[in-house]
């Protein structure tokens, strides 16, 4: 066995081979050791991290059948993931940029011929998903996109839409841009959604959680607000598309079948919230003290704005008609008689 200073003066070498001025044969040797020796090794770990030339981890990553010194590919893939993975047994790494920028790659690399590589990717994105800093920014995020939408409408989000028309006329790649800035808005709005279906599911289960509760009432109306601020844009887009000349004019390029999935997802989701609002109803919750729960009046005021665009959940509705009769009868008097 090793003694500490032998362990360190490998460290110390494998180092030295990854310098970006190493021949790529340098870097692969020192690639081979480092999963040996970084085991259970936080300092080292974190020094290779600084070290290492995430560019040449991509390339083998990316390699073809076999490589200049006939490895087989899968080979120099298995390595390149080895190090991936021991990096991601630090929760400081979790959230550095060249840890994600790999993520394509990665998923790139799933398949059933080769169960072990497999199962090391899914173990790296299992722990890249269960990180703390990942859900305290999707938070920032989503709240972020929030706070845009409320104080200047859905054109911080969907203005690429429309607002590119001059830059449409100059550069053909323009199309393109749009294109995926409406696919990135898209993709809000969808996680969104989710968010909304994961935090109904919790309030039904009545966790009797202080921090779980104070996020809800956080990250419900955040979420909530998003997604009627999209609902009356989008709206707004589906009238022009109705109008292939309107269309054209103003060079609107949308993906119907980003339109279809999206609107499917937003009906799921009001599924879900008139579910919970209909259990509110069940429970024999006063309309008084319901109106004190501000998650309860969010989800109203959301369903309100669906219900103004749409009826494709009219017999879900129903059911909960006399529900919304009532409060709305109980702030008409609110307001009269007060």
């Amino acid at each position: 066995m090793a003694t500490p200073q032998e362990h360190q003066s490998e460290i110390d070498r494998c180092i030295e081979l990854l310098n970006p001025s190493s021949s790529d044969e340098a870097k692969f040797v020192a690639l081979t050791l480092l999963p040996r020796l970084l085991k259970q090794d936080k300092k080292n770990v974190e020094l290779i991290f600084d070290a290492m030339d995430f560019k040449f981890l991509e390339r083998l990553m990316r390699t073809g059948s076999v490589n200049d010194d006939n490895q087989p590919d899968f080979t120099l893939k298995s390595i390149a993931v080895n190090i991936l993975s021991c990096f991601c047994t630090l929760d400081e790494l979790l959230n550095k940029k060249q840890i994600h920028a790999r993520i394509p790659t990665l998923a790139s690399l799933i398949t059933p011929d080769n169960e072990e590589l497999t199962r090391d990717i899914l173990g790296i994105f299992l722990r890249l998903s269960s990180a703390n800093q990942g859900s305290e920014q999707r938070n920032k995020a989503l709240s972020l996109v929030m706070l845009l939408l409320y104080n200047f409408g859905a054109i911080p989000l969907f203005a690429p839409i429309t607002s590119n028309l001059t830059l449409t006329q100059i550069s053909k790649s323009a199309t393109s841009d749009i294109d995926n800035e409406f696919k990135f808005s898209a993709l809000v709005v969808q996680l969104s959604c989710v968010e909304i279906r994961l935090m109904l599911d919790e309030l039904e289960q009545e966790k009797k959680d202080d921090q779980l509760n104070e996020r809800l009432n956080v990250m419900l109306p955040a979420c909530y607000t998003i997604l009627e601020k999209s609902i009356e844009y989008l709206s707004h887009i589906e009238s022009l598309l109705e109008s292939q000349e309107e269309v054209e004019t103003t060079r609107v390029k949308l993906e119907p079948d980003v339109l279809l999935r999206l609107k499917g997802t937003m009906i799921e989701t009001f599924r879900g919230i008139i579910e919970y609002l209909v259990d509110v109803k069940e429970r024999g919750i006063s309309i008084k003290t319901a109106m004190k729960d501000e998650k309860i009046i969010a989800s109203i005021r959301v369903l309100s704005a669906w219900l103004a665009e749409e009826s494709t959940l009219e017999k879900e509705t129903l059911a909960l008609m006399p529900f919304l009769v009532d409060t709305c009868r109980y702030w008409y008097e609110f307001i009269m008689f007060t």
